[in-house]
């Protein structure tokens, strides 16, 4: 049911499944060839040279790191050779076939054990210093094996963990603490927190098939089954946004109305949103704001509108709103590490405007207090709170289109809400909590570059020091998938321009985004209008590193 609700999602949101970001790797630090390997697999750093494994000689090669010459080889003690991994002294070889796990002293050959292991599809295995980890493609989880006995000590699922279908992990690392996984089939490498099984980061892998992944120093070493080649990869700087995949678009967005009376409306207010130049999105021209009856006002927030007033309007009279403007949308992500967030005691002060309660919040109301308390258990570290609270969010709620906006009290309570109904459940956590929040806006691009968008979305900004403003979709990120889940917190798709950045009720907007209208009438009217805005794909744009 979890999985229904989760595509329902998608397609309400973005238009259609999975359409996110990957975190691009710059470009090769520096490409060794492998050419006399046929189907180069595995790769462990051993000094000043890396062993590189092969599946057809069903050998492991030791190959010099500089220039990728082949300095020895061994056989293995196996005749499937699917992965291994290397503690300094032993190889721990990987024979997927037989599912079994062979302890290996290289500079003597000799076999010091063998373990069976209770595995039904090994895939991967790598070492963190002291433990093996071995990828299981059945179970889709990632296992703590005792070298002793292969019995497994815990395990976390699987970053593509799909009921029904299967991934391909082909090489685990580690670095710093965290896992490192590769996966062949979306072309991805995923950080992992072994502790709480969180994707971290998720990176665009260099090749086509990424067979084996290790570090040499602060470089990420990857060796591609495809292309036959080790490259070094520089990965991106903790904490900075990084955007990429630029996206030229025409957005005329806007509102229309028509009155069929019988009486007359005697003022129509609309006040639309204006967008501004952010690191999700160019400005590229003078917004073009029509018809001329219109002036620019500031909301408390320091969101711009533009204010509209039409009067007296007859029977079968008609006007409109509308911005239209050239823009450039980015995908963004940010390369994260939670062990450089600082303690929730150390937010500005000048973002104490963004911890106070309001109308749809009630961040003292019992289910809100009660379910921080909760997800938190006493968490202080700033990423590690905005995190577990997304996570109890997305275990307590699933996404409905149930009518108005309630208050966050009553949403999480009920268990299901909008995207918006989800923002004001995660903004009220988190100001519980003493993290600052507050909410975009915006109009989206629905599947094709020439659409209309007439449902929009809404998602989350939270204040994660040092690294800044940090976006988090609730409601999109609602998935059993990790890495779907990772691809909501900290990044976002060249799918939408933000109109409304705001941390709450307003003068002009109150607690909507994109657009809000009033009006007062003479006598009986009915009056009908439309909300939308419609997309024309402008010249495409070089991609900027």
């Amino acid at each position: 049911m979890k999985r229904v609700r989760f595509l329902l999602v998608m397609f309400l949101v973005f238009g259609w499944f999975s359409l996110f970001a990957q975190i691009p790797l710059k470009e090769s630090l520096k490409s060794i060839s492998l050419e006399s390997l046929k189907t180069p697999v595995g790769i462990v750093l051993n000094d000043n040279s890396f062993f590189v494994g092969d599946l057809s000689s069903v050998k492991i090669y030791e190959v010099d790191k500089e220039n990728g010459k082949i300095l020895n080889s061994f056989d293995p003690p196996c005749f499937n050779l699917t992965s291994f991994c290397f503690d300094g002294k032993k190889f721990y070889i990987l024979d997927g076939i037989e599912k079994k796990v062979f302890i290996y002293d290289e500079e003597t050959g000799i076999t010091l054990s063998t373990l069976v292991l209770d595995l039904d599809s090994p895939q991967s295995i790598g070492f963190d210093g002291k433990n093996i980890w071995i990828a299981d493609g059945a179970t889709q989880t990632i296992s703590q094996i005792d070298s002793s006995d292969g019995t497994t000590f815990k395990s976390i699922t699987s970053p593509v963990f799909k009921s029904g279908r299967r991934g391909e992990l082909t090489s685990i690392t580690f670095k710093d603490g965290y896992l490192w996984v590769s996966e062949r089939m979306r072309d991805e490498i995923y950080e992992m927190d072994v502790d709480t099984g969180w994707v971290i980061n998720i990176l665009k892998a260099p090749g086509p098939y990424t067979s084996g992944i290790t570090f040499f120093k602060d470089d990420l070493v990857c060796v591609d089954y495809q292309k036959k080649v080790i490259q070094f990869m520089k990965l991106p700087e903790i904490g900075k946004p990084l955007r990429y995949n630029p996206r030229k678009e025409s957005l005329t967005f806007g509102e229309k109305y028509r009155n069929f009376g019988p009486g007359s409306v005697e003022e129509l207010n609309v006040n639309l949103a204006l967008p501004e130049k952010l690191i999700f999105q160019d400005i590229d021209s003078k917004i073009e704001i029509y018809p001329s009856n219109y002036k620019i006002e500031e909301d408390e927030w320091g969101q711009k509108c533009a204010v509209f007033s039409f009067k007296n309007l007859k029977p079968f009279d008609t006007a409109e709103a509308n911005v239209k403007v050239n823009c450039t949308l980015y995908s963004v992500s940010y390369f994260l590490d939670p062990k450089l967030a600082l303690d929730v005691k150390e937010i500005p002060d000048g973002l104490k405007n963004y911890l106070k309660d309001d109308t749809k919040l009630q961040i003292n109301d019992p289910v809100i207090q009660e379910g921080v308390k909760e997800a938190l258990k006493g968490e202080t570290n700033s990423y590690k709170i905005v995190r577990k609270i997304y996570d109890y969010i997305q275990d307590k709620m699933h996404y409905e289109l149930s009518g108005g906006w309630n208050v966050a009290p009553v949403v999480l309570k009920r268990g299901s809400g909008s995207c918006s109904e989800y923002s004001f459940v995660m903004i009220a956590m988190l100001r519980a909590a003493g993290i600052p929040a507050r909410y975009a806006g915006s109009v989206v691009i629905r599947g094709d570059d020439a659409s209309r968008d007439d449902v929009f979305h809404r998602w989350v900004e939270a204040y994660i020091p040092p690294f800044g403003w940090i976006p988090i979709d609730p409601s999109g990120g609602d998935s059993d998938v990790p890495s779907e889940k990772a691809k909501c917190f900290g990044s976002l798709e060249n799918r939408f321009l933000i109109t409304t950045l705001s941390g709450g009720n307003s003068k002009f907007l109150k607690w909507d985004y994109n657009s809000l209208s009033s009006y007062t009438s003479k006598g009986q009217v009915t009056l009908r209008f439309l909300k939308a805005g419609d997309w024309v794909p402008l010249e495409n744009a070089k991609s900027e590193r």
